[in-house]
């Protein structure tokens, strides 16, 4: 159940109505407790009330009806505006990148704002009478709540507030430059929590000695009872499951893969298998009909890749959008050498227990790059800037596997660009760049000074 309650918290962040339904909820408890100090304290003599309220019940409905009018039309226009931002973004960035907008905390309490201020008139409202008869011929006096109106008030003045800051939050929202910013940084952040001591990949045992641990053990298959994507692991369940039925398992698919009921979620060997909690297993497992961020690295690094390939083709051709998503490439890769995943950490016996395959470097840079690689080779601006990425994180990254997959892409990247530019005037660059990097890699020295050079895309500035 760990599993399918962490999907369904990241499907509350993701959704735009749970926090406005919140503050909704937030304002009919103020709402009625303001009207509890108007009814049982000394507020209905409150000193300065008549500056609010003049004359009576009257003007207080009138406040009332106004304020709630005005803010539920307001709050029709912001997610009117709302609506409109998603869609550029699906348009113009991609469809992957409308959760950004619609987890967006801004857009969110905006309208939580309104509703909620709305929400809050109309219980006031109901509590304001005038001097009247009962049906058994008593008098009822009239009833004002200060406090209510001037909270009324209140809230409206904070409602102005919010509209200025969402007509600015709503322009920088839809700010290219801001979307591939927060997507950088949110997979900055999951390569920090996943490499190398995440519970994700805490779990890892080497291949040798999984092998000899099952040699003797009975193999089972666990398959999926549903069709979608794997959103969420709960790995520190299956550990659990398989000390407590000694078994060792290993996990086929990861968060972000696509599993159909012909699939084997995972592998078990036990002694017996009647032993198998097939359906404890299971429920480690949540499933959903698209993929999400959590524990899954890949979904960020595809959301740039789509950006990419948008800005450089054909009918937006738009180079510079293209270069400041390799930028965050480049933090991406950089932070993942300096987190340095592929030493595995054992913190205990029974996690040697479950098999998973991590995410290599190798796939991670293949995801970035070789899905975007046609779109690149066709801008030798954004070509070039490319190249100084591989080379200025491979300088980096030292001798071993990571450099020699960069250079590998570098060397791809080459190849391709001079097939794609065959015949252009400023096709020598591509070679120039290239040779120009390897002497870099080969020197291994300190920090190459041909960045700063004017040449030299993506230098110092």
């Amino acid at each position: 159940m760990y599993a399918q309650l962490i999907k369904r918290l990241d499907d509350l962040r993701a959704s735009y109505w749970f926090i406005p339904l919140c503050m909704l909820f937030s304002a009919v408890v103020l709402a009625f407790f303001t009207s509890w100090l108007d009814m049982h304290s000394a507020v209905d003599r409150f000193p300065y009330a008549s500056i609010i309220v003049t004359s009576g019940a009257t003007d207080a409905r009138s406040i009332l009806s106004v304020i709630a009018t005005a803010v539920m039309g307001v709050a029709g226009v912001t997610f009117s505006i709302t609506i409109v931002a998603v869609s550029f973004a699906s348009s113009n960035f991609g469809p992957r990148l409308i959760g950004n907008f619609m987890r967006d905390r801004g857009n969110q309490f905006t309208l939580g704002t309104f509703v909620g201020t709305f929400a809050y008139c109309l219980v006031i409202l109901v509590t304001v009478h005038d001097t009247s008869l009962t049906k058994s011929g008593a008098a009822l006096n009239a009833f004002v709540p200060y406090v209510g109106v001037i909270t009324a008030v209140a809230l409206a003045l904070g409602c102005i507030a919010v509209l200025i800051y969402y007509i600015h939050h709503i322009a920088e929202t839809i700010n290219i430059e801001n979307i591939i910013a927060d997507i950088g940084r949110r997979l900055q952040s999951r390569i920090v929590e996943f490499y190398p001591d995440s519970e994700t990949d805490n779990a890892l045992v080497d291949a040798v000695s999984f092998e000899a641990a099952i040699y003797d053990l009975t193999e089972s298959h666990v398959s999926c009872d549903s069709v979608g994507y794997v959103q969420a692991i709960n790995h520190d369940r299956l550990v659990e499951l398989t000390q407590s039925n000694e078994l060792l398992a290993r996990i086929h698919y990861r968060p972000g893969d696509f599993v159909t009921p012909y699939d084997s979620l995972l592998r078990v060997w036990s002694h017996d298998p009647d032993d198998v909690p097939a359906d404890e297993l299971k429920r480690c497992f949540a499933m959903g009909p698209q993929r999400t961020e959590h524990q899954n690295v890949l979904f960020l690094v595809e959301q740039l890749a789509e950006v990419i390939g948008r800005a450089l083709s054909p009918g937006v051709n738009d180079p510079f959008t293209a270069m400041s998503c390799l930028n965050w490439y480049r933090m991406a890769i950089l932070e993942y050498v300096k987190s340095n995943p592929h030493v595995v950490k054992h913190n205990n016996q029974g996690a040697q227990r479950v098999q998973v395959s991590p995410v290599s470097f190798q796939r991670l840079s293949s995801v970035m790059f070789d899905s975007v690689r046609q779109y690149i080779v066709m801008d030798l601006n954004t070509l070039l800037h490319c190249m100084a990425l591989f080379v200025v994180c491979a300088w980096h990254a030292g001798p071993g596997i990571y450099r020699q997959a960069l250079v590998q892409h570098l060397k791809d990247f080459h190849d391709a660009g001079l097939q794609a530019n065959e015949g252009v005037v400023d096709a020598a660059a591509i070679s120039t760049r290239y040779k120009q990097g390897m002497q870099i890699l080969e020197k291994d020295e300190s920090y190459p000074d041909e960045r700063h050079e004017f040449s030299w895309f993506g230098g110092s500035a």
